[in-house]
Parts: C-alpha cells; structure tokens; sequence
C-alpha cells in the first residue's frame, strides 16, 4: 500500500455487518447482507410447509396482554388499570412518531414491572393507532419471517419484548440490524435492566477506547446501535400527582405503597409474590413448590430465560429441597407444589407461567430480577450451572449460558458454554471463549481459537488477536492483525492501527479517516488522537485545530489539551475558558490547569483548594503544582512533602522533583531510588540523572543499560554530560564511546572532552584529532587545550598556529554578537 493511502470509511456498520453475515449463515441457514435480503432454498421450503407465522394485528384492536403487558389484579369489567402518563413518555412517543415516518428501531429499558411495556404500548396506541404490530416467537422466527416483512409494505411495527431473547448469533445481528434500517423496517422493543445490564461488555483485557470497548460481545453491539429510553421503576412527584387523581382505585391504593414500589411494579403484585415464595421455604409453608420456583429462578439467572421442561425443573428442585431441611419439612408432594407454584394470585400472575399446556414453565421475571436487586441474592449452586449447560446443548442456549457466566465470573462455566457452542455459532463463541481463556490465564490457546476465528472470517477476532500480540510487544504481527479490518473500513480496527503504528505520518492518514467526521467520531476521541499525533509531528498548528474539533465534539481530554496550547502561547484568557469547560465535565486534569493560572494570578489560597479537589479526584499531577506554590513561598518543607505524596501516588514529576531535592541534600542513596522509580513511571530526564549517579557510583554497566533505555529522548549535551561523568569516574574506554556520538550529533564540546581522555590515555594522535575538530567547530576551549598540550610536548610553532585560530574563531563569534552560554544545571519540572 502507497505510504498514506488509506481505503475510504463507507459507514460504521459495514465491516461488523460483512462478518456478522457470515455468522449468521453458518448458524441459521440464511444469507443476508446489507445490500440486498437473499432466502436460501431450504427457508423458501420450511415456508411453504407453514412455518411463517407473519400476521400482524392493527394496534388499534391488540390486546396488549398478548403483547407482554403484565396482568393487573382484575376489576369488576377486566380491563388493566387506568394510564398514567409516565414523564419518559414525551421521548418515547417522540421516538416513535419518527420511527412510523423514518423506520428505525427503539429500545425501553427498565426493571422488571417498572411499566415499560405498558408505556411501550400505549405509545403506540396514542401514537400509530391505525398501523399494525407483529411480535415474532424468538430469534430464529424472526430471521424466517424477515422476507414477509421486508416484501409485506404495510408499514408494521415488529415487538420484541424481552429483546435479550431475539439476541443471538441465530437471530438478531448487527448485520440483521443493518437490513431492518436498509428497509426502514419499524422496531419497537423492551428489555430488563438486568438483562441490559447483563449484555453489557467485558472489561478489555488489552488497551481499548471506552467506545471501542463496548463492541465486546454481539449483544453488546447490538444494543450500542439502539437508541434507548429508560422507565424508571420509581415514580417521580408529577408521575404520584397524576396517578393519584385517577379514578381506578387500584391506581390510587398503588400510589400509597410507592414509597418502597413503583406504582406498575405495585400492580403487577410483583412484590407480594416476592415475599409469599420467600416466605414459603418453612415447614408449614410449601418448600417442594418454593424449591421448584428457585430452581427456574437460578435457571434464569444462568442465562435460560426462556421456558423450560418440567422435567429440568423437577431434577433441579431437589437440590434447593435438600439445602432447605430435605424431608425434615414434609414436603407436599409433586402435584401440590406444581398446582402452588403456578396458581394466579391475585388475578395477575403466578411464579411459574405454564407454556405449551404446561409442558413447560417460565419464571414470573420479576422474581430473579427482585432477588438481585436485594442485594442477597445467594450464589449460584454448580448443579443449577450444569443442569443449565446440559439443558442449553439440547435448546441451542449454550451462547447465553455463556454470557450469564461472564456475569457471575463463573469462567470455567463460560469456557463450557462457548466450547459447546463453537460448532452452531463458529465465530462469536470462538472469540467469547478467547477472551475466557484469558480470564483464566491460557493465552496461547486464546491465541489458537481467535486465529480460528480470523481464518473465518472475523474482524472483531483480528482486533482481540492483534491486541494480545500487542501486549506481549510483537507489534508487526499486531499491525497487520489491525490491518485486516481497517482496510474494510471498520472503525474500531482503526482505532487500534492508529494507535499501534510507530509511524505518525501513516497514523494521521488513519486518524482522519474517523476524525473527519461528525457521524464517526460523535465522541471527539478520534479528533484528540488525531491532535496528539501531529504534535508528535512537530505540527502545533495542526494539532491545535484537531483539539479543538474534539473540544467541540465534547471530549475533554481535547479542551484541556487546547488550553495548554493556548497558556503556552499566552492566551490566558482562551486557555482558562477551555480548562473551565473541561473541569466542569469532570476532569481533574483541567481543574489542576485551571488553579496554576489561578496561582500565577495571586489567589493561592483558592489555587491550593482546587488542587486539593483535582487530588481527590485522582489527579496526581496536582501534588507537583501544590509543591511549586509552596517553594515559590520559601516553605521547602512543605514543597518535599507534596512530591513525596505524588511520588507515592506514581506521579512521575513529582518522582523527578523529589529526587532533584534529595540530590540537593546530599541524600544520594535515596536519590538514585526515588530516580529509578520516577524513569520508570515516565519521567523523561531521570533516566539520564540515575545513568550520572550510578556512573558516579562506579556502576558503568548498569548506567549504560539505562542511559540507552532513553537515548531517543537525549539532546547531544545529555550524552556529552554522561560521557563526561565515565570519565571522571575513569571509565575511559566507555567515555570515548559516547563523546564520540555526541561529536558525531555536532556537539563540539564532546570533542574538546574526548581528545583530551585520549591523551590521557596515551592516545596522542587520536586526542590532537579530535581537539583539531572540536576547534574547527568553534570550541575555543578546545584551542586552549590542544596549543598548552603542545607546548608541553615542545611543538611551539604548531601551538602558535592553533592560538591564532582560536584567536580567529573569536572574532567571528564576536562578529555575530553571540553570548555565553549559561553553565547547565538540573532544573525541576513544573
């Protein structure tokens, strides 16, 4: 590829889209892509044999019961409770209006009878009356019935309540995603917090942007393509107002327990049947029944949150009886618990909802939600994890007992799943189990399964595989991993090749591929990487306009980094106006910049109570400028203390400073200590002091192993310094070495130095060389030394001829009104 040819950015979604296609083929049969909808032939058969069952209702006569509303205890006509207009409902009917006009999809999140559903619904009923919903059966009815829809133009609405189980690399894909937006298909679905929160990424296990990190698992992407509103499941004072003057008295005896419920939660009976099945476990209670609803409880929490068999939950149950007292209880018998555990109470629900003329039970989802939300929620047993991995073989579960695993950390579980699941679903249970593998400590083999994975087909493997050789420093092989989907044009792929190459140049094309625009990089993160890559440059004017197209996209590390260039340019009243934008969004950083200049200005008492707040909020850095404000007021005391303080929070400055002041006091034992730790947290110049000291200590090896670890970051003077200090320490093969490389870099005065070792050292030609060179650069001194040597060793006339050309080099140094150098000394940072 041309050095800074980069392919161009065609959208978002199209390289997830691409891979997750192939996923989806390899699991279901079904070919789809975000260019056109293909049905392979043996789809087109299952639907002529009645398998599609696409038959939208006008919402206008829906019953919303059917639709996953939850039952409300029964009033003398049936009907559910009067509506109460939720304050969430402004944004969610505004949603839908724009989705029955555009096409789009919206998620409601909210607990378990937070009244999500029912608002859901009602938006749609006051919105869209005329229009038609439809609701498929799972994931995979969905996929079948995506031609009816797509062919069908009758504008309906599909229902996905309980989205989490539509999710799946059988059903609901990004690349599924792509296609209802291609056709502008309307979507309308609800999902749990607890389920949401579940779906939610793993934390990276290598260096990923917090908007790359999200992409962590297919529901994840699914779900940060949604936009989201949230019900909560407490009722505000305006919600509680309203709600109280309605003329449903079950409404009006809801608002009197809203102190502890939600008014929906409430009249659903959620928290009433809570407390029956807590209450049931005694011996004059129903501990067979009660057991038997723990057990589709667990089942649930290990990811089966569809139905079940009876059978599943009756092996299951026996595991909670026995745990409880066993037989000491006297257990009803089967029949007795199974008629408790699914008797309707209070004309809304039971704990067990018999599905298939009860050949299969579900959980009252409010029970396994409630129980977390206790915060005594008890951990799950290893029988309910393997009857969930067995039962989920025989489902085709095994993908969501894995991430149910990842929630409980349960890895040796996760490791299961996604093992038994590598056949149905080749590639994400392939990179889900990669990222296991990590968890428990088997790189190589996370290595083996994510390579599988890449030969399949799939960027996001590339990104996980290139990321781990990143880690272990084997950055070629890391780059052209990043490559792979960069070159498709995935975003995230570009977000690690940028980061990864060592070529700023080729990471600046990169970069603006995202940076460029607004729909890419809504966050201003691509537009601060951008910026710190030309000021890596050198390009402060480039890097300067990309700050601030991130500062005003929002991102904060973008306005603090602006206003430092503008301070440093003396635009102080700029820079303050940035600093106080990005401190008042949360970063301690801006708010530590922000009281220097509020130092400087005189207040340093109100400087000193920022600073102690940037510290609080973990900004390190603002020990070294409390310990400047204190130096500046002769108080050295104080000053040490605050860099002994960041020195101990890692702060690399104050590391630095600190050592400077124990170098001062002649502590150089601690000196050389405290240098070691602040080169190693970053500190660019103590490297080179802890190189002096233990050269002056007479440790040359190790001195050298260090000065080299940051020659790239030395000026000529610092390799002159060091050499000069072998020198005085007498390591004069050594000092040669360097001196000769700082000659090399023009630096005359290594030169002067080392012709004079060389002399030392019984190498007289090779010192008068390098004296004559050093001379001839314009080091006078160097002319002092070579004429006394000289004359020393009896050669006048040549002495003279050198005088007279120190004389020369004088004139012309004089002639271009030079001045003196200032002898060089270690300076603290600020």
């Amino acid at each position: 590829m041309e050095e800074g040819h980069v392919p161009s950015l065609q959208g978002y979604f199209r390289g997830h889209a691409e891979q997750e296609g192939r996923v989806f083929q390899m699991g279901s049969g079904v070919q789809i892509n975000t260019e056109n909808l293909n049905i392979s032939e043996i789809l087109q058969k299952a639907n002529l044999e009645g398998l599609n069952s696409y038959t939208p209702t006008p919402v206008a006569s829906a019953d919303p019961l059917n639709f996953g509303v939850h039952r409300s205890e029964a009033n003398q006509d049936g009907q559910l409770p009067e509506y109460v207009t939720r304050t969430s409902d402004t944004e969610l009917r505004r949603h839908i209006s724009e989705i029955h006009t555009h096409g789009g999809f919206i998620l409601v999140v909210g607990d378990s009878t937070a009244g999500k559903t029912r608002s859901a619904f009602e938006g749609l009923l006051a919105t869209c009356p005329h229009s038609k919903i439809w609701a498929p059966i799972d994931g995979p009815d969905l996929i079948r019935n995506l031609r009816a829809v797509v062919e069908s133009q009758d504008g309906c609405f599909i229902w996905l309540d309980d989205l989490e189980r539509y999710i799946g690399p059988d059903g609901l894909t990004p690349s599924v995603l792509a296609v209802l937006r291609q056709f502008k298909i309307r979507s309308i679905a609800t999902m749990r917090a607890e389920q949401y929160r579940r779906l939610s990424p793993i934390e990276g296990d290598g260096r990923a942007l917090d908007d790359i990190g999200r992409h962590n698992a297919l529901g994840s992407r699914v779900l940060d393509q949604l936009d989201t509103v949230v019900v909560p499941r407490i009722w505000n004072e305006k919600e509680l107002a309203r709600a109280s003057k309605v003329h449903d008295s079950r409404v009006t005896s809801a608002v009197t327990h809203s102190r502890l419920f939600g008014v929906a939660e409430y009249l659903a009976a959620g928290p009433r049947l809570f407390q029956q099945w807590s209450l049931a476990v005694g011996p004059s209670g129903n501990p067979r029944g009660a057991s038997l609803v723990a057990a589709a409880v667990d089942l649930a929490r290990c990811g089966i949150t569809a139905e079940v068999p009876l059978s599943v939950l009756l092996e299951l149950h026996e595991v909670y009886l026995n745990k409880m007292g066993g037989d000491l209880l006297r257990p009803e018998s089967f029949d007795a618990a199974l008629e408790w555990a699914t008797r309707r109470r209070y004309g809304v629900t039971s704990f067990l909802l018999p599905i298939k003329a009860g050949s299969r039970y579900r959980v009252f989802d409010y029970l396994p939600d409630a129980l977390v939300r206790s915060h005594e929620a008890p951990a799950i047993p290893a029988e309910a994890w393997e009857s969930a991995l067995n039962y989920a073989q025989l489902a085709s579960r095994s993908f969501h007992v894995g991430m149910a695993a990842v929630q409980h950390e349960n890895w040796d579980v996760a490791e299961r799943a996604w093992a038994d699941d590598l056949e149905k679903h080749p590639i994400p249970a392939r990179i889900n189990l990669g990222r296991v593998y990590l968890k428990l400590k088997k790189p190589e083999q996370a290595k083996i399964v994510w390579r599988q994975a890449v030969d399949l087909g799939s960027i996001d493997a590339s990104i996980y595989l290139g990321t781990q050789y990143e880690q272990e420093g084997r950055i070629r092989q890391a780059v052209d991993l990043f490559r792979i989907g960069a070159e498709k044009d995935d975003s995230h792929a570009v977000y690690h090749l940028a980061y990864a190459l060592s070529d700023d140049k080729e990471a600046v094309a990169w970069w603006h591929r995202i940076a460029d625009s607004d729909e890419t990089d809504k966050s201003g993160g691509a537009a601060h990487n951008l910026g710190q890559a030309y000021a890596r440059l050198g390009d402060s004017q480039s890097s300067k306009k990309w700050w601030k197209v991130g500062a005003e996209r929002g991102n904060a590390l973008s306005m603090n980094n602006l206003g430092v260039a503008l301070r440093d340019e003396g635009a102080t009243e700029k820079a303050l106006e940035w600093f106080k934008r990005a401190a008042n969004q949360g970063n301690p950083r801006s708010l530590a910049n922000w009281a220097d200049l509020v130092a400087k200005e005189g207040d340093t008492g109100r400087a000193i109570e920022m600073l102690e707040r940037a510290i609080s909020l973990g900004e390190t850095a603002a020990y070294n400028l409390l310990a400047v404000i204190h130096l500046d007021t002769g108080d050295d005391k104080a000053a040490e203390e605050y860099w002994r303080k960041g020195y101990e929070a890692n702060d690399p400055k104050c590391a630095y400073n600190l050592a400077v002041r124990l170098q001062s006091l002649n502590d150089l034992e601690s000196a050389m200590e405290v240098y070691r730790k602040a080169s190693a947290a970053g500190a660019e110049r103590a490297s080179f002091q802890y190189a002096y000291l233990l050269a002056k200590h007479g440790d040359p090896d190790e001195a050298e192993i260090h000065f080299r670890s940051s020659l790239h970051l030395a000026k000529p003077s610092d390799i002159c310094d060091f050499g000069r200090e072998l020198s005085n320490r007498r390591f004069y093969d050594r000092a040669i070495g360097w001196l000769n490389l700082a000659l090399l870099k023009d630096h005359t005065h290594a030169g002067c130095l080392a012709g004079q070792v060389l002399i030392k050292a019984g190498h007289v030609v090779d010192g008068e060389r390098l004296l004559s060179i050093a001379l001839s650069g314009g080091h006078e001194h160097a002319g002092a030394v070579l004429s006394s040597w000289l004359v020393r060793t009896g050669r006048g006339a040549a002495a003279a001829q050198v005088m007279r050309m120190t004389a020369g080099n004088g004139r012309r140094q004089k002639s271009k009104n030079t001045k003196p150098k200032r002898p060089r000394r270690n300076k603290r940072k600020r």
